[in-house]
């Protein structure tokens, strides 16, 4: 986890190239959303839940260190 946090620092400042963790939460939020009100899909479901995870921590790693 802290290496994606500052390999995205490097990407942002050294190539001017940012991730938007925030477009990315809301799109798996929205898949999320999707998946949860069908039945079966146990593997998509947790990967999808799992990466809403990460992305969160991440986020919250990135306002940290700022």
């Amino acid at each position: 986890m802290l290496f994606d946090h500052y390999r995205n620092l490097y990407l942002e400042y050294g190539y001017n190239k940012s991730s938007d963790i925030d477009k990315e939460i809301e799109e798996y939020t929205e898949e999320w959303d999707r998946l949860k009100n069908e039945d079966g899909k146990w593997f998509e479901k947790t990967l999808v839940k799992s990466y809403l995870g990460y992305s969160k921590i991440q986020k919250n790693l990135r306002n940290t260190f700022r």
